[in-house]
């Protein structure tokens, strides 16, 4: 988990900061009213940092599998109703967004319950904290440089350059990484860079 928060995490706080270069990107400026509908579905990429839904199954309880992902579309389904009506075109995101967060939390209570854990044994909060930490003065650097160029296109890139450094930078400094994180970037590297994969040897 929190491998995966390094990669997930940042990736979270880039696309929902930068939304609107994201989708002009894409789409161009004639989609600028999906902006709000995509930052609320990129609610769901934290998500991608759990592997839960396997545990119960491990254990040979392969129906509390089926008795969340039940209760995760009965939840989809009434409060999608039930926003739409209240709020309208924003209500079926916010109610899938809801909805796999409930199947989330309630795979979380099951694992929590058949390793006898505590929460802080499964998710890693500190580390978290941390990647969100250098995610959070990555965009505070990177939004300074939205209208860089006269070209949309490049500043998208030069945006995500910007926030890619000062992350790698803030998270050194603050100790996001580890020696087996290090080594595993440095032979993920060394496929792109040889002269990286030369100094790991």
């Amino acid at each position: 988990t929190r491998r995966l928060s390094i990669i997930v995490l940042p990736s979270f706080a880039f696309l929902f900061g930068f939304a609107p270069e994201f989708i002009d990107l894409l789409f161009t400026s004639t989609y600028e009213s999906s902006i709000p509908i995509f930052r609320i579905s990129v609610f769901e990429v934290p998500l991608h940092m759990f592997f839960l839904s396997p545990i119960p199954q491990i254990f040979g309880q392969t129906k509390i599998n089926l008795y969340v992902n039940l209760w995760v579309a009965a939840t989809l389904v009434v409060l999608t109703y039930l926003l739409l009506k209240g709020i309208g075109f924003y209500g079926p995101a916010i109610a899938a967004v809801v909805s796999q967060y409930l199947g989330s939390i309630l795979f979380l209570r099951v694992v929590l319950r058949f390793t006898n854990s505590r929460l802080t044994d499964v998710l890693p909060i500190a580390g978290l904290m941390r990647v969100l930490l250098a995610a959070s003065a990555a965009y505070a650097v990177a939004q300074f440089f939205r209208t860089a160029t006269s070209s949309s296109f490049l500043n998208f890139f030069i945006l995500a350059g910007i926030y890619s450094a000062i992350f790698f930078v803030v998270a050194a400094l603050i100790k996001v990484f580890n020696k087996d994180d290090i080594l595993l970037m440095r032979r993920w590297g060394g496929k792109i860079i040889p002269a990286l994969s030369l100094r790991n040897s």
